[in-house]
């Protein structure tokens, strides 16, 4: 296991869908809202930072809905944002949607102890470039 691995949070069962409810808000004025009843709602959220072949100033405002999940062993907070385009699925038409998931980072010397981060990497992770939300009091 590398140290970079040891950062993110794995299967830490004292996290609980609670304590990510409230307001989420990165350096660059994105601000993630996420509700009680797994719904939520993103503000100037540059999804270019996410996906590298997003179009060139993807900002996401609008609903969303997420969930705390357990993914490869680690918890991640995943967010489902619907873009508003339909494909026909098996007969039937369904939304479009981006899924988002948040790595959980914390404090202290092997970043696993509250209060939480939500990140993502922007870019290679080798080079440690986050597009991080800290809830805000």
């Amino acid at each position: 296991m590398s140290l970079f691995s040891m950062g993110c949070v794995g299967e830490n069962h004292s996290l609980n869908e609670g304590y990510f409810v409230g307001t989420w808000q990165s350096e660059g004025n994105a601000k993630i809202v996420l509700n009680k009843n797994g719904k939520g709602e993103l503000f100037n959220f540059n999804y270019e930072n996410v996906n590298s072949i997003a179009n060139k100033n993807s900002i996401l405002n609008g609903t969303c809905e997420w969930k705390l999940e357990q993914i490869n062993g680690s918890n991640k907070v995943v967010i489902t944002y619907y873009d508003g385009g339909t494909i026909q699925y098996l007969n039937k038409m369904v939304q479009t949607n981006l899924k988002i998931s948040f790595q959980i980072e914390g404090t202290g010397v092997f970043e696993n102890k509250p209060p939480w981060n939500l990140f993502v990497f922007i870019g290679d992770p080798d080079e440690l470039n986050k597009y991080t939300f800290t809830k805000e009091e």
